[in-house]
């Protein structure tokens, strides 16, 4: 079953770094002056899944979007949860 997305792209936002995150990152937030901060944003395409308790397999196919094959396979496994 297809099931479309938004594209969607955020406002910058500051992201924690910790001295022992890979390279470059921590190091990058030292030479930029603010150390333990860099500023980071998301780019891509968001939908809303609404899945059934059980075991799921979700194929992502942003070919088209990314112009060379580009898949990604997702296992979920859904648990029911008495709140």
């Amino acid at each position: 079953m297809a099931i479309g997305g938004t594209q969607v792209s955020t406002r910058a936002f500051e992201v924690p770094v910790n001295p022992t995150a890979p390279a470059p990152y921590w190091q990058d937030s030292v030479d930029l002056g603010h150390p333990g901060r860099l500023a980071a944003g998301y780019c891509g395409w968001k939908t809303v899944l609404t899945l059934s308790p059980g075991d799921h397999v979700v194929t992502v196919d942003l070919s088209g979007a990314a112009g060379a094959p580009t898949h990604f396979t997702y296992d979920i496994e859904v648990s029911r949860h008495a709140w």
